[in-house]
């Protein structure tokens, strides 16, 4: 399994795109991406997970709403 952060070859991350995306997406995985040994681009999640402060917001109003 990859680190939280990864740098991979551009030949490398074309090779694997599709599961780099579903490590970003679902495990919150970033990777820098290298062409010609010189970090070119990053894959990041969207959304970053939830501080434990805004879990309890967010429950606080589902409950209100479905109480």
């Amino acid at each position: 399994m990859l680190t939280m952060n990864t740098t991979l070859s551009a030949t490398e991350a074309r090779n694997r795109f599709f599961e780099l995306l579903d490590l970003a997406k679902y495990n919150g995985q970033e990777f820098t991406i290298e062409k010609d040994g010189q970090p070119t681009a990053l894959i990041l999640p969207v959304e970053k997970n939830k501080s434990p402060e805004e879990i309890k917001k967010i429950l606080a109003e589902f409950r209100k709403t479905f109480a």
